[in-house]
């Protein structure tokens, strides 16, 4: 009866949020809570995102990670940068983009987003080719 009927409903109820704590697993704990309090209200989202620096006004959506371009792979040949995405694939910005004033790297094969932290100074040569 009734107590079958209670214990199937809080593990439904509990299903959602496991979902949630998977996604977010390879995280840090500050990131973890702070990933979880976004998700539960938008205007902890947008202070959140006030603290990080400034809001994301280009791009919707929730920006999973702050990364130092300094922990990012840099693939000199196809001038572009990358960073592990808790998916599987990797995060991707090209050099272009950072030199364009672009700081958001974005995962091909699920939507999550990291905001890269870089001075422009600081970034390589862009390689010039001749006009065609």
């Amino acid at each position: 009866g009734g107590r079958r009927t209670a214990a199937n409903a809080a593990a439904d109820a509990t299903t959602g949020a496991l979902d949630v704590v998977t996604e977010l697993i390879s995280a840090s704990p500050a990131r973890r809570r702070r990933a979880v309090v976004s998700e539960a209200s938008d205007k902890h989202t947008s202070k959140a995102q006030q603290r990080m620096g400034g809001e994301d006004h280009d791009h919707g959506g929730m920006v999973y990670e702050d990364v130092a371009i300094a922990d990012m792979s840099y693939d000199a040949d196809n001038e572009l940068y990358q960073y592990q995405c808790p998916c599987g694939d990797l995060f991707e910005i090209t050099l272009e983009e950072l030199h364009d004033g672009e700081t958001i790297a974005h995962c091909p094969s699920c939507t999550l987003k990291v905001r890269v932290l870089y001075e422009k100074a600081d970034l390589p040569a862009l390689t010039e080719y001749p006009d065609e």
